[in-house]
């Protein structure tokens, strides 16, 4: 990309993407019909012209990006509070073998009383002398003191992410075991039901087929079981249909 290209993208990240609400980037103007026309009919293995490089998107970063003014690493690791520049003020054995894992805990409990009394010690200097001179460090140990709680708390994202994980794995294996125990009643139901229509079929059964008067009219009673029978394992089908 030509060097005047690298200069306007300098300046917008200055004043763009550093900002809380950045301006898109100046180089949407080139998005035309006509350039992406000419972008498209322009002969492979050639120089690009400056109004068609920034049509093509740049390869993806392989080591570092910047998003909103801040900057990441790829792959995404958390960094030492030493290699970011601020000062620790924890140990480094603070996992050491006997603690029980308490000794984050207690390390934050520290970091938390630490801030609130460097809070009132601010508000003290604000009343009593409120240059900047003065309350700037305070302001700064707080800042201090929040990172490294920060610090501390996103070292426990892995650990998050895992029992979160496992917490999934088990409602899953919930819902699968209900829907199973919910298809086995289903099928004893219906069961139950065919069972219930073979046994009136069973006792309704004519002896012989002489037809009499009577006869006719239990055979119209046996057709009526029949037929609530039939709506019965209807119904209770389109029940598991539907669940």
């Amino acid at each position: 990309m030509p060097a005047e290209n690298d200069e306007e993208q300098n300046r917008q990240g200055q004043g763009g993407i550093d900002s809380l609400f950045p301006n898109p980037p100046s180089f949407y103007e080139h998005f035309t019909a006509e350039n992406l026309e000419a972008l498209k009919n322009h002969p492979a293995g050639t120089p690009l012209p400056p109004n068609l490089e920034y049509l093509v998107p740049p390869p993806p970063p392989t080591k570092s990006y910047r998003e909103f003014g801040a900057h990441w690493t790829i792959p995404d690791v958390l960094l030492p509070l030493k290699e970011m520049g601020v000062t620790q003020l924890y140990s480094d054995d603070i996992d050491k073998e006997g603690s029980g894992g308490k000794g984050r805990a207690l390390e934050l409990k520290r970091l938390a009383k630490s801030g609130l009394i460097a809070y009132l010690e601010l508000v003290g200097l604000l009343g009593w002398s409120p240059t900047e001179a003065n309350f700037m460090p305070k302001v700064q140990d707080i800042r201090t003191i929040l990172i490294n709680m920060h610090h501390l708390i996103n070292e426990y994202r892995p650990h998050q992410a895992r029992e979160t994980l496992i917490m999934m794995m088990e409602e899953q294996l919930e819902q699968m075991d209900k829907e199973i125990e919910d298809s086995r009643k289903a099928r004893e139901r219906v069961e139950e039901v065919l069972k219930e229509a073979q046994e009136i079929g069973k006792e309704f059964s004519l002896e012989n087929s002489e037809r009499t008067e009577g006869q006719i009219v239990l055979e119209g009673q046996i057709e009526r079981e029949e037929r609530k029978k039939d709506e019965e394992l209807w119904n209770l089908a389109g029940e598991i249909m539907d669940s």
